[in-house]
C-alpha cells in the first residue's frame, strides 16, 4: 500500500494496491499503458460475465428449495405459446434451462424479451459482492478464504457421494481417457490455453494488482517456489473438481443408459443408438454452462438419498455461487485500481464508494441486454472475442515488455529484491518458450475455428447475421484498441499520461539494496542469448556499502555523505585515506569494509593495521 494509506488506516482499502497494470506498463515505457487499459476492459467483461453466471446459479438455488425441481419435467409455459406441448427431446432439465429459464429465442430472427427472474438474481449477486468487498483488504482476504474453502468442503462431499454411485467409474474413465487425435486438433490447444489463463487469472492484471499488497521478500520467502504451489494447487483443484463433477455425471449416464436399454426395441427420444455406451451417454452435455445447470441439475433429481435431494442441489448451486465471487473479486479490484489512480477520476472520491459503484451500476445496466432471449448468444460473443482471444494477446503482449525493458534489467531487479537471479529455465521461458507456445497455440486454434466456421456462429442458431458480426468487431476494438491508441496519443500529441501512483524507494529500498549486491559474471552464451551485460552490476565492482555513503543495513541510511572516489580496477580495495589501491599493497593497507577480488568472485576482508580502529571511531 501507499505509505498515506497505510499511515491513515491500518486495513487497506479495495483497490488501494499501488501496482496497477496500467500503471505499471506506464513505468516500463511511456508508450505501452494502452495494455494495462485493455486488461482493464477484459477485468471488467470477465467481471459482468462470471456474475450473470452466479445469479443463474442463486436463482437455482432459489428454486431448490421447492419439494419439486422444476427441471424435472418437461413444463411449458403459460405465456409461451411458439412451441408445442409435447415431449420434450433434449430432456427435461435441458428444456427448462433454455425454454423456461433463460426464455432463449428461436433464433436470430426471434423475439426480444427479458427474463426479469435473472436480473433481479444479478442485482442481488452485485449487492452481496458489494457488501463483502467495502470493508477492506483484511476482511476481503477473509471472504476469499471462505469462498474457498467452504466450496471445497461442499466439493468433498459431493465426491464422495458421486463414487458411492453406480456409473461414477464410467464417468472418471471418460475424463482421464488418451485421445491422441485431439493433440491434432487446434481448438484443444486454444481450449486448455484458455483454462491456464482463466483458472490463474493471466492477461487480466489481477496478478499485478494483488502483488501491489505484497510485502518485500524476506527472509524463509521464496518467489520461485510460491509460484510452483500455487500453480500445483491450482491444478490439484482442478482435477479434484473434474474428477469429482464427472463422477455424479457418470451416475446420470448411468441411469440414463439402463432406461434406454430397457425400452428396447422402442428408441425413446433423448436416447441414443442401442449400441451405445455408457461413456457415450456421459459426452453429452460435458461442456459449457450445460455441464452445471443441464446435467448436473439433471443428476440431483436423480439421487435417492436419505437426508434428501434438496440439500444436495442446495450444496450444489451455492458452490458454484461463491466460486464465481471469488473469481470476480480479483478482476472487480484491477477496474476499481484504474478509477482510483486516474487523476482526471478524482471526483469519484466525493461519493462513499464511488469506486465499487463504477463496477456496480454499469454491470447491472450491462447485465439487463444480458438477461433478455438474446443473452446467451451476447454471453457466447463476449466470451469469446472480448475475452478469451484478447487475454492471449494481452498476456503475449505482457511477455514481450520483457524484451522492451530488457531481461538484463529483470534479472537484476529479481536479484534485489530475491538476493539471487533468474534461473536460466525460466529466462528461456519468459524469453522465448512461452511467447512462442501462446501464438502458435493461439493462431492454430483460431485458424481451425475459421476453417470449420465455428469462428462467426453460435452452435445453437447457426452462422452470425451482419449485425452480430458488428458486435464481435465492436467488442475487439473496445478491446484491443487501447494499444495502438497509447502509441499515437504519445507519439502524436506528446502527451504521456499522467498518474497519481508512483513507486521507489518509500516502501522497498531499491538502490540501497542494488548497492549490496556482489557482481556475478554471466556465462558467454547467455549474455549473448539474452543481450546481458559481462557482469550483473558491474558498477559495484570493488565498491563496499561504506564507499557509497551507506551503511551495511539496507533499510538505514549512512551518516556519512558519498565520498568522491576513482573508477575502481579489477581488484581493489579502499585504503585508509579512502582511496583505491592496488591488489598488491593488500598487506600494508586498512580498510572499514569488505574488499571484492574480481579473480576469486568473492569478498574477502584484508589485513587490518593498528589505525584501523582509530579511523573507524573517527568515520
Amino acid at each position: 500500500v501507499t505509505p498515506s494509506t497505510s499511515s491513515a488506516a491500518s486495513t487497506p482499502s479495495f483497490g488501494a494496491s499501488v501496482s496497477g497494470p496500467v500503471h505499471l506498463f506506464d513505468r516500463l515505457h511511456p508508450l505501452l499503458w494502452g495494455i494495462g487499459v485493455s486488461m482493464t476492459v477484459c477485468a471488467f467483461l470477465f467481471v459482468v460475465m462470471y456474475m450473470l453466471i452466479a445469479a443463474w446459479a442463486l436463482a437455482y438455488f432459489n428454486l431448490s428449495f421447492t419439494g419439486d425441481f422444476p427441471w424435472s419435467t418437461c413444463r411449458r409455459r403459460e405465456d409461451d405459446d411458439s412451441r408445442p406441448n409435447d415431449t420434450c427431446v433434449e430432456g427435461p432439465a435441458a428444456y427448462y434451462f433454455q425454454h423456461n429459464f433463460l426464455r432463449h429465442a428461436s433464433g436470430f430472427d426471434g423475439e426480444f424479451h427479458i427474463a426479469w427472474h435473472i436480473w433481479y438474481a444479478l442485482i442481488l449477486i452485485y449487492v452481496i459482492w458489494y457488501f463483502c468487498v467495502q470493508f477492506g483488504v483484511t476482511y476481503h482476504q477473509r471472504m476469499i478464504s471462505f469462498f474457498i474453502l467452504f466450496p471445497l468442503s461442499i466439493l468433498t462431499f459431493l465426491i464422495i457421494v458421486g463414487l458411492m454411485s453406480p456409473g461414477s467409474a464410467q464417468g472418471i474413465r471418460w475424463v482421464i481417457r488418451v485421445s491422441y487425435h485431439e493433440l491434432k486438433d487446434g481448438t484443444a490447444w486454444l481450449a486448455a490455453i484458455q483454462q491456464v489463463m482463466f483458472s490463474l487469472g493471466l492477461g487480466l492484471g489481477g496478478i499485478i494488482v494483488l502483488s501491489g499488497y505484497q510485502p518485500p521478500v524476506g527472509p524463509g520467502q521464496d518467489i520461485l517456489v510460491n509460484a510452483a504451489i500455487i500453480v500445483s494447487t491450482n491444478f490439484g483443484a482442478s482435477i479434484f473438481a473434474v474428477l469429482g463433477v464427472f463422477a455424479i455425471k457418470g451416475k446420470l449416464a448411468h441411469d440414463k443408459w439402463g432406461y434406454c436399454v430397457s425400452q428396447y426395441p422402442s428408441l425413446e427420444p433423448g436416447c441414443l443408438a442401442f449400441t451405445a455406451s455408457i461413456e457415450d451417454y456421459v459426452a453429452l452435455n460435458s461442456r459449457g454452462v450445460a455441464l452445471v445447470f443441464v446435467s448436473l441439475a439433471e443428476a440431483v433429481t436423480a439421487y435417492d438419498l436419505s437426508f434428501s435431494r434438496t440439500t444436495l442441489s442446495l450444496l450444489l448451486f451455492i458452490m458454484i455461487v461463491f466460486f464465481c465471487l471469488s473469481s470476480v473479486t480479483m478482476a472487480a479490484e484491477v477496474v476499481t485500481l484504474f478509477f482510483r489512480s486516474t487523476p482526471q477520476l478524482g471526483w469519484m472520491d466525493r461519493f462513499a464508494d464511488g469506486y465499487l459503484l463504477a463496477v456496480l451500476v454499469p454491470g447491472c445496466l450491462l447485465g439487463v441486454v444480458l438477461c433478455s432471449s438474446f443473452g446467451p448468444m451476447l454471453l457466447d460473443m463476449m466470451d469469446k472475442f472480448g475475452v478469451t482471444f484478447i487475454v492471449i494477446f494481452l498476456a503475449l503482449c505482457e511477455l514481450l515488455t520483457i524484451h522492451v525493458y530488457g531481461m538484463k534489467n529483470l534479472d537484476r531487479d529479481f536479484k534485489v529484491i530475491h538476493g539471487r537471479r533468474i534461473p536460466i529455465f525460466f529466462k528461456f521461458c519468459l524469453y522465448l518458450i512461452t511467447p512462442c507456445c501462446l501464438l502458435i497455440g493461439g493462431l492454430w486454434g483460431s485458424i481451425e475455428m475459421l476453417v470449420n466456421g465455428t469462428m462467426f456462429a453460435y452452435p445453437a442458431w447457426g452462422n452470425y447475421p451482419y449485425w452480430c458480426v458488428l458486435i464481435a468487431v465492436l467488442l475487439v476494438l473496445v478491446t484491443a484498441a487501447w494499444i495502438p491508441l497509447a502509441v499515437l496519443i504519445v507519439c502524436c500529441c506528446n502527451r504521456r499520461r499522467s498518474t497519481a501512483l508512483d513507486w521507489g524507494n518509500d516502501d522497498f529500498p531499491f538502490e540501497q539494496r542494488a548497492a549490496l549486491q556482489k557482481p556475478q559474471r554471466y556465462m558467454n552464451w547467455e549474455r549473448k542469448l539474452f543481450r546481458l551485460d559481462e557482469y550483473d552490476f558491474p558498477e559495484n565492482l570493488g565498491k563496499t556499502p561504506s564507499s557509497q555513503g551507506m551503511s551495511k543495513n539496507p533499510t538505514v541510511p549512512s551518516k556519512r555523505g558519498p565520498p568522491t572516489i576513482k573508477e575502481p580496477t579489477r581488484s581493489s580495495y579502499r585504503d585508509d585515506t579512502g582511496q583505491y589501491v592496488p591488489e598488491t599493497d593488500v598487506e600494508n593497507a586498512t580498510d572499514i569494509g569488505t574488499a571484492y577480488d574480481l579473480d576469486s568472485n568473492n569478498y574477502r576482508r584484508p589485513k587490518q593495521s593498528k589505525y584501523s580502529s582509530q579511523y573507524s571511531s573517527q568515520v
